[in-house]
């Protein structure tokens, strides 16, 4: 979906929902649901903003990123590249 977003040239944020405050009253999940009208036998676990980006960030170098944090299928199997 991201990737669609960008072929617009627009820009995109993925921001996770899940296990996220509100306010003192409300997750972020039963906010999110009560704004959009989201029926109760539904969970929110993320939403996607978009729009025209006001900046563009470069991306990691290979290099940097730490595929060690990644697991295969279960945690504890390590990904390999």
């Amino acid at each position: 979906l991201l990737m669609m977003i960008e072929d617009l040239d627009l820009g995109g944020c993925w921001c996770q929902i899940r296990e996220r405050t509100y306010d003192a009253n409300a997750t972020a999940g039963e906010y999110v649901k009560w704004a959009l009208d989201i029926p109760e036998n539904f969970e929110v676990e993320s939403i996607i903003g978009f729009g025209y980006p006001a900046e563009t960030k470069p991306g990691y170098e290979e290099n940097d990123l730490k595929y060690e944090t990644l697991h295969l299928n279960r945690f504890g199997t390590r990904y390999e590249v």
